[in-house]
C-alpha cells in the first residue's frame, strides 16, 4: 500500500510535483519546499526520467528542511507527465489535490488561504488566476503578464491545471492519459464532463514559466501525442456535438496553436490527418477561426522580436 502522509494543521491540501529534469529545476523545487515550511500543505514529489538518478539528493533536501512529515518522494517509470500524475494520486489521501509543474511556482500560501476560506461551500473545483514570465525577456526584468480566470470561457480559452485546486473525492476515479503533452487538458475536460460546481477566485495562485529551453513543450516530438488527445476529447459523452460546438473548437483550436507553433513536421502532419478524417467541418472550421487571432499575434511577436 501507498505510503500515507502525516497530517497537518489546517484543511487537507495536496501538491503534486512531477519532476523530469531535476538539475534544470532544483533551485524552484527547493524554493517551493520552503513555502511548505511555514504552510499547512502536503507534498508529492513524483520523479520521472532522468529525475530518478537524484531521488538520493532529494531525500536529502527534504530531510535537511526538516520536512519528512509533509513531503514525500516518490519514483514513477512512467516517461511522461500523465502517467507520473497518476502514480502521485495514488499516494494522495488529501482532501483537496493540486497538480504542479517543478519549473513553475505555486503561491502555497494563498491556495492555502483559498481552500480555508471555500472548503465548506460546497465547491469541487476552485479556481484562481496565473501570471506568466516569458524566459524570453528574463535578463529584460520584464514584469510577468497576468491572467485572469473568472468565467468559464476563461478557463476554456487557456486551460491550464496548475492553477485549479480539485475537490480530490470529485475526481477521484479519473485518471491522466500516458501522453507527454495535452495530458492535462483531456483530465479538465474528463472533470468538466462531470459538471461540477465551481469558485472562481480573484487571486493569484500560481506563476506560470513558459520558453524554457529545457521543459517537455520545447520536445516538437512530444507534440505528436496531440492528435491521441484530441479524439480522447471528442469521444467524451457532453464534449461532441453535431454541427459547431464552441467549446469543443476552442479545445481544438488550443492543440492547434501548440502544434503548428512549435510541433514538429510529423506532429502537424498527424494533426492534419487527424482533422481530415474526423472532425466534421463546421467544427473545424471555427476551430481554425479561433486559431488564427493568436497565430497571428505570435508571428508578430516573432518579428518585433527580432
Amino acid at each position: 500500500m501507498p505510503k500515507e502522509l502525516t497530517d497537518v494543521d489546517g484543511e487537507s491540501i495536496c501538491g503534486i510535483i512531477c519532476i523530469h529534469d531535476y538539475l534544470a529545476t532544483s533551485k524552484n523545487i527547493e524554493a517551493i519546499l520552503i513555502q511548505a515550511k511555514s504552510i499547512p500543505i502536503r507534498l508529492i514529489l513524483v520523479l520521472d526520467g532522468g529525475a530518478k538518478d537524484y531521488v538520493n539528493e532529494i531525500n536529502t533536501l527534504v530531510s535537511e528542511l526538516k520536512l519528512s512529515a509533509q513531503a514525500l518522494v516518490v519514483i514513477s517509470h512512467e516517461n511522461n507527465p500523465g502517467g507520473a500524475r497518476n502514480i502521485g494520486m495514488q499516494y494522495n489521501n488529501s482532501k483537496w489535490t493540486c497538480f504542479w509543474d517543478s519549473d513553475d511556482l505555486p503561491d502555497l500560501m494563498q491556495v492555502s488561504k483559498l481552500v480555508t476560506s471555500q472548503h465548506d461551500q460546497g465547491f469541487d473545483l476552485i479556481i484562481g488566476n496565473y501570471s506568466i514570465q516569458d524566459l524570453k525577456y528574463e535578463s529584460d526584468s520584464k514584469p510577468p503578464t497576468k491572467i485572469f480566470t473568472l468565467q468559464y470561457s476563461d478557463l476554456l480559452r487557456n486551460l491550464g491545471i496548475w492553477r485549479i485546486i480539485f475537490r480530490t473525492e470529485f475526481v477521484s476515479g479519473l485518471e491522466f492519459p500516458n501522453f507527454r503533452m495535452a495530458e492535462d487538458q483531456v483530465f479538465i475536460y474528463s472533470v468538466l464532463n462531470k459538471q461540477p460546481s465551481v469558485f472562481f477566485s480573484q487571486e493569484f495562485t500560481y506563476l506560470y514559466r513558459k520558453n524554457r529551453t529545457d521543459g517537455i513543450t520545447s520536445n516538437r516530438d512530444a507534440f505528436e501525442d496531440i492528435p491521441n488527445c484530441l479524439a480522447l476529447i471528442l469521444s467524451m459523452p457532453t464534449a461532441w456535438a453535431k454541427g459547431i460546438n464552441v467549446d469543443v473548437a476552442r479545445a481544438i483550436s488550443n492543440l492547434m496553436i501548440g502544434v503548428i507553433s512549435r510541433g514538429s513536421l510529423v506532429a502537424k502532419l498527424k494533426l492534419s490527418l487527424f482533422a481530415i478524417r474526423n472532425i466534421p467541418r463546421p467544427q473545424i472550421s471555427l476551430a481554425i477561426w479561433l486559431t488564427l487571432p493568436t497565430l497571428f499575434k505570435r508571428i508578430r511577436s516573432v518579428k518585433t522580436n527580432d
